[in-house]
């Protein structure tokens, strides 16, 4: 399984962007208007942006995050919750680590009762420690209470946590030279990742799966995967023209219908894994969990083959099949 850090995948996309595309930051969305016309001169959408201008499309992507404004557009009602999980999560050069005793060659998830350590090498010669860390959400004055996303975080304060582990689990954290904070938000399954036969959602606009076995990048790519395939699937590319609404309504629901499974699963998962730690965390001061309630928790946590061997192309198959046999 490959690694890599999300501001390398980021320049990877960046320098792959073919000459003709038109990229401009600092755009936040304030409004998107699915157009109603019998004229197909005069379809697609419309995206209103906050300095005042506006975009108009045959097909939007809302690949815009967690908070996303196109999801609200659309799922007003939709709002992600803090579960109390916090982790203060840091990146840096395999260097500051290479001498350490016992240093992993793969992923190491480190297991305790009220916290937990996740260390791994990334691409291009950089390392990743992750504390992760629960708290009660329903405590109004609770540490990291209204924390925001990427704020930074406090390393004497991520060492502390983890002083009396592992040798090799505390001699990381000690190494680890600084620490930024990413508050854990949930949010409930989509009833449909497509809306309008303009709109998809895709990566955690479309899932608010909260971070759950550290998949929000694969995910998001498979997303953009399927995508790809259910376009070119319903749109014949070879003359050079625009997609009708037939060809956009056909593949954002073979999309819906390859992602949206998948991901709420996921979510599902997510929840009760969410709900578990809040109870542990609420408990903490009455009930102590013991070592041998850690490790029968540990040891059931189950296969998640399902989700890291995950075949986009043989589930969207699967679906183009159903369609067919159903026809």
């Amino acid at each position: 399984m490959a690694r890599f850090h999300r501001a390398h995948l980021q320049r990877l996309l960046l320098d792959s962007l073919p000459d003709r595309v038109d990229l401009q930051l600092r755009k936040r969305i304030v409004s998107v208007r699915v157009k109603s016309s019998s004229s197909a001169a005069d379809e697609g959408v419309v995206i209103g942006f906050q300095e005042g201008t506006t975009v108009e499309a045959d097909l939007l992507v809302g690949a815009d995050g967690i908070h996303s404004a196109v999801r609200w557009a659309f799922v007003p009602g939709h709002a992600p919750r803090w579960t109390g999980g916090i982790a203060l999560r840091s990146t840096f050069d395999v260097s500051l680590v290479e001498g350490i005793s016992g240093l992993p060659d793969d992923a190491v998830f480190y297991a305790g009762h009220d916290r937990n350590l996740f260390v791994s090498r990334l691409g291009r010669n950089q390392f990743t420690v992750a504390g992760l860390l629960q708290f009660d959400p329903d405590d109004p004055q609770g540490l990291f209470r209204g924390a925001k996303w990427n704020a930074e975080g406090d390393v004497t304060q991520l060492r502390a946590y983890f002083k009396d582990w592992h040798p090799t689990a505390r001699a990381l954290v000690e190494a680890t030279p600084y620490t930024r904070v990413h508050p854990n938000l949930l949010g409930a399954p989509l009833e449909m990742m497509v809306f309008d036969g303009r709109v998809a959602l895709l990566g955690d606009a479309g899932h608010t799966h909260g971070g759950a076995f550290a998949a929000g990048g694969s995910l998001a790519i498979n997303d953009a995967h399927a995508l790809a395939l259910a376009l070119a699937h319903t749109w014949p590319t070879g003359d050079g023209g625009r997609p009708n609404n037939r060809h956009l309504a056909e593949a954002l629901a073979f999309f819906d219908r390859t992602r949206r499974p998948h991901v709420n699963k996921l979510i599902e998962i997510a929840s009760k894994q969410a709900l578990d730690r809040q109870r542990r965390s609420q408990a903490s001061g009455t009930q102590a969990e013991s070592d041998c309630w850690l490790r029968e928790r540990v040891s059931g946590l189950g296969d998640v083959a399902w989700l890291a061997e995950h075949d986009v192309e043989s589930e969207f198959k699967a679906v183009i099949g159903s369609e067919v046999t159903t026809m």
